[in-house]
């Protein structure tokens, strides 16, 4: 049989079931006091000043100590060659009294000396830089080659607080200082088996006449090194290296190193170095982006909000132009974002293009943008015969591409030559071809030969301006 749900629901209720009435329960708030329960978790305490004091002492140490580690292992990470260094043999730690500082001179004289006459090198080399002729001498850091960008540190001798980054190709060996300031006493005798050795006058004449006996702190030998003081009329005033006795010599007994006979085997013919022309002006122009330079340039580029917006420290910008091949320094930089980004089919294109090229000089910017140009580069021409100049966008491939082609306009017209290198022009992918289409290349048509012609008046027309 079949049964709806409501009659098998009564079929299922147990039948004959007792009813009890309602009872009535007093509300909680009518019921007897009861206690608090307890708390599941003890209140929080207040620490007192001294615990809060002890607190943020063992935070602080914990924190120096992370700085620490994570400065060593950064340290680590330099781009150059790791050389191993082995503990000093024999090392000591000195006690007591101080050593004086003319102790100290004469100890590091005396090995020098022993050094010098074992053959061995013992000035620092000195160099010149291409560009740095009015800072003198330089001095090569310690194991400061970085393979990579071919880039060493150097000091300035005359304050070694001065340090740069320079590639190594523009070093210049200087001649060697003690060429001027040390030199060997070479006296021949006058006769067969006569002595060869001579001593320091007190007067640059002959009226002084030593007896049989010279004194022994006065002589000098045949081949002794001594520093130059001043000369006088076929006398030189010299100063004993191996001690502190001075007096005069005459200059005949005296010669350098420079001034030693040729060795008689024929030597190749010397090739003249070219003079450089003083009268010719060059000026470099470096295009890149903020993001596509190198890595540590787009991490900076990033944490500043990217390469659209980005404010970045001129010393940053300057460390990473010096980090490319072949830049030895940089006198101007400039923000070409001030002018606006092409868009549509001609971001497909560079810098070179018509259409980009108008946008910049016919852009609001342009003419007060030329009038820095012009006056800062000029201002560097003052005093040198090159000018570097630093153009920048965001991506290395429009804004400063075109504006380095102004400035070449600018530049040749006064008669200076130009050479361009866009740092950033690997990353030119999907590009025309990185700009040797018909529409970017300057030589390809009789018609983009007009557009460029006509964009290369209007420059030079503010530039003359």
């Amino acid at each position: 049989e079949l049964f709806s749900p409501m009659q098998q629901q009564q079929q299922q209720q147990p039948r004959n079931r007792p009813w009890k009435a309602l009872e009535a329960k007093p509300a909680p708030w009518e019921c007897g006091q009861t206690s608090p329960a307890e708390p599941r978790w003890l209140p929080p305490q207040v620490p007192t000043r001294k615990e809060h004091d002890a607190e943020s002492k063992r935070q602080l140490e914990h924190a120096k100590k992370n700085f620490i580690a994570e400065r060593c292992e950064r340290n680590l990470e330099f781009a150059g060659d790791a050389i191993e260094r082995r503990p000093v043999k024999d090392l000591r730690i000195p006690h007591g009294k101080p050593m004086s500082l003319d102790d100290m001179r004469n100890i590091l004289l005396d090995k020098m000396n022993k050094q010098d006459n074992e053959g061995k090198d013992v000035m620092p080399g000195f160099y010149k830089i291409e560009g740095r002729g009015e800072d003198r001498f330089f001095v090569i850091k310690e194991d400061s080659h970085d393979k990579q960008s071919d880039q060493v540190t150097v000091l300035q001798a005359s304050d070694l607080k001065q340090e740069f980054r320079e590639p190594q190709g523009n070093l210049r060996v200087a001649p060697r200082l003690e060429d001027d300031m040390i030199i060997r006493v070479h006296r021949r005798p006058t006769e067969p088996g006569g002595k060869t050795c001579t001593y320091l006058r007190r007067s640059p004449d002959e009226s002084e006449m030593p007896g049989e006996d010279p004194p022994h702190k006065r002589l000098v030998n045949n081949g002794q090194r001594v520093q130059v003081l001043e000369s006088q009329e076929g006398w030189t005033r010299v100063k004993l290296l191996d001690n502190p006795e001075e007096g005069w010599l005459r200059a005949a007994y005296l010669r350098k190193k420079s001034d030693r006979p040729p060795a008689p085997a024929r030597s190749p013919p010397s090739v003249q170095p070219e003079t450089p022309n003083k009268s010719r002006i060059v000026v470099y122009i470096y295009t890149f982006g903020l993001e596509k330079l190198d890595e540590p340039l787009a991490n900076i580029c990033s944490d500043h909000g990217g390469g659209t917006t980005a404010i970045i420290e001129e010393s940053d910008l300057r460390q990473a132009i010096l980090r490319q091949r072949g830049i030895p320094r940089v006198d101007v930089i400039c923000d070409t974002r001030n002018f606006s980004d092409p868009t549509g089919m001609v971001s497909n294109h560079i810098g070179l293009h018509p259409r980009v090229l108008s946008g910049i000089v016919h852009n609001r910017n342009f003419p007060g943008w030329i009038e820095n140009m012009k006056r800062d580069v000029k201002k560097v021409l003052g005093q040198y015969t090159d000018a570097h100049v630093a153009l920048y966008c965001k991506s290395g491939k429009h804004r400063s591409v075109a504006c380095a082609w102004s400035l070449q306009q600018c530049a040749e017209s006064q008669g200076w030559s130009v050479e361009i290198q866009h740092l950033s022009k690997g990353f030119w992918k999907g590009s025309c071809s990185k700009g040797t289409c018909d529409e970017c290349s300057p030589g390809s048509g009789e018609e983009i030969q007009e557009k460029h012609a006509h964009m290369r008046e209007q420059v030079l027309w503010w530039w003359r301006k």
